[in-house]
């Protein structure tokens, strides 16, 4: 006997399934990640499904039926999921690495200089100057790594400073941010390059809860194999390859 059972609630879609003592568990946030917008629709299919062929025949029979009526469609879904998630997985990267490049107009030519300076400094004297450094410096402290040895709270604000000030460069988003008149000064001209700054780190901030909903994305179908495993009575390795051969 399998039990099925589908919730619908403000943190998406719950799909469990429990046969003989064994319970899985998978909850299916289409409102947070698009990829698995399909998904969370045939959960409910499955859920369904699955209930109503154990009310309606005998264990066995109910399982082959599962197999073959019920589950085809979860697993088409799973597959896409999974095409969409790895299709969101590449552009984070490929956002990732524009993010981390060295601006052409940014001059490395004296990087090992400019790193050697900063390595000679205490740690105090680290943190300060990183945190108004400008972007060469910062390109030659965090590009390719550490090769400083700066302490590592220096090289997280460095690097942090360095991604938003590189997509500023790139992006010539200073031109969007003009100085403001002050008390001070009035008539102000250029660019303000702390708001320009702020801005590009809160662009950052957006790019970096994107990835960080990968690794939620990938749990939801991790487990929701786990529940189509338990569901078929199958082995995960063999409900992958059916949802491969279904995509």
């Amino acid at each position: 006997m399998i039990k099925f059972t589908h919730q619908s609630t403000a943190n998406g879609d719950i799909l469990a399934v429990e046969r003989n003592g064994t319970r899985a568990t998978t909850a299916i946030d289409a409102k947070r990640h698009a990829p698995l917008s399909g998904l969370a629709t045939a959960s409910v299919a499955y859920a369904n499904g699955g209930a109503d062929a154990f009310a309606k025949y005998l264990p066995e029979p109910a399982l082959e039926h599962v197999r073959s009526n019920v589950a085809p469609p979860m697993l088409a879904a799973l597959g896409r999921a999974m095409h969409l998630a790895s299709a969101e997985r590449r552009a984070v990267a490929e956002t990732d690495a524009r993010l981390r490049a060295v601006p052409e107009s940014v001059d490395m030519r004296h990087e090992a200089e400019r790193r050697a300076r900063v390595a000679a400094m205490d740690r105090a004297t680290q943190m300060a100057f990183v945190q108004s450094a400008d972007i060469t410096d910062l390109a030659a402290l965090v590009a390719r790594g550490n090769l400083a040895a700066i302490s590592p709270e220096a090289f997280e604000v460095a690097a942090d400073r360095y991604l938003a000030l590189a997509h500023v460069e790139r992006s010539a988003s200073h031109s969007l941010h003009p100085l403001r008149p002050s008390l001070e000064l009035l008539s102000p001209t250029g660019p303000d390059m702390a708001a320009a700054e702020a801005a590009a780190q809160a662009s950052i901030a957006q790019h970096n809860d994107r990835r960080a909903a990968l690794d939620e994305v990938e749990q939801a179908l991790q487990n929701t194999l786990s529940v189509l495993a338990v569901s078929l009575d199958a082995q995960p390795s063999d409900v992958l390859d059916a949802v491969l051969a279904a995509s």
